[in-house]
């Protein structure tokens, strides 16, 4: 039988995990940009969340705490998904927005800005969008991708360093319209 500050312990938990979803859902959805999962991300956090209470001894960690949960969560779904063709984020990139998204004052600001980056990068077109895809998937240098379309490694640098100004400028103007 469960004691009543068990109970009571059960309880806050349950109202952490739901205030913090949200947030948890925006956490996710910015280290797993491009992929459908989040939602599943989420639930198998929020799962791990519960089924580990009893090792947040101190309830004030419950966020940073929470955050680490849906990091390991999220390394766990992209590792058991990596033979689906999509663009997945290498673990040191992963864990470098993880660690800087805790100094990121706004959730919302983080959400805006991957609404911004979605939608800049279809606005490419599908050569370019080939190019990104290609360097931050880490297919090969871009050396292997300027051999491969038969054009020169100086030719294919200027193409990424003109993509991103364009992505950062458009980034820039959607985020400065969408305020």
């Amino acid at each position: 039988m469960d004691h009543p500050q068990t109970s009571m312990l059960d309880q806050q938990h349950i109202r952490l995990i739901t205030e913090h979803q949200t947030e948890l859902s925006a956490y996710i959805r910015s280290i797993m940009p491009n992929v459908a999962g989040k939602e599943d991300v989420l639930q198998e956090t929020n799962l791990v969340l519960w089924e580990k209470r009893a090792d947040l001894r101190d309830l004030e960690g419950f966020k940073a705490w929470a955050y680490r949960v849906a990091y390991f969560q999220t390394l766990a779904y992209l590792k058991s998904h990596k033979r689906q063709k999509m663009v997945y984020l290498e673990p040191d990139v992963l864990d470098q927005i993880a660690t800087e998204h805790t100094f990121i004052g706004s959730i919302e600001s983080l959400s805006n800005m991957d609404d911004a980056l979605q939608t800049c990068m279809s606005k490419l077109n599908n050569d370019d969008q080939q190019l990104v895809a290609f360097h931050y998937q880490k297919h090969g240098g871009l050396k292997d991708y300027a051999k491969k379309i038969n054009m020169s490694l100086g030719r294919v640098k200027h193409a990424l360093i003109r993509i991103r100004s364009n992505l950062k400028t458009c980034i820039n103007h959607q985020l400065q319209h969408n305020v």
